[in-house]
């Protein structure tokens, strides 16, 4: 059972909340708020916490900070693009099958035990990803067939756009 004073910490599309618990008595000992500073998000946490008394924070055990911002981007629709980068166990997909974009089939196949059937091409991973990073993509996902088998073909990719870009990407076989 956790014991002890714990601190919260919210940075919310709006305000930043904080709030000093303790478990025992199951209690809310001080409580903040301040507006959420976007182009820093530091500066709403300091905020919020010079507001809490100085006595309380010395006796806080467990900081738990949380966020509703990707959230909020995805509901509103904000964020850059995510381009998906896909291998599927046939060489062909049927691009319409899957309703995002941008997205792009990659050469590069692996059988249903993860054996490589054929590699991927390097190059055209680079100019997929050119192109895609040319239209705003920020970020990438990268899924091959068998590949949480065998994730080498996706690890490949990844670094592919990792030595090409400064975007994030996570692999299928990483979820």
């Amino acid at each position: 059972a956790v014991g002890g004073i714990g601190l919260g910490i919210d940075a919310g599309g709006t305000y930043t909340d904080a709030a000093i618990y303790d478990f025992q008595s199951k209690k809310i000992l001080g409580k903040a708020k301040a507006l959420t500073t976007k182009w820093n998000y530091s500066i709403g946490i300091r905020q919020v916490l010079e507001q809490l008394a100085p006595e309380r924070l010395k006796e806080v055990d467990l900081v738990s900070i949380s966020t509703t911002l990707a959230t909020n981007a995805i509901v509103e629709g904000h964020g850059s693009p995510v381009g998906l980068l896909l291998m599927s166990p046939d060489g062909a997909l049927d691009a319409q099958d899957i309703p995002h974009n941008p997205k792009a089939v990659l050469r590069g196949r692996l059988d249903i035990d993860g054996q490589v059937v054929e590699p991927i091409d390097p190059e055209q991973v680079q100019a997929v990803v050119r192109e895609m990073t040319d239209r705003g993509v920020r970020a990438f996902a990268v899924s091959g067939y068998a590949g949480a088998i065998n994730p080498e073909q996706e690890l490949a990719v990844k670094q592919i756009i990792r030595d090409t870009t400064d975007c994030s990407v996570t692999c299928g076989h990483e979820l």
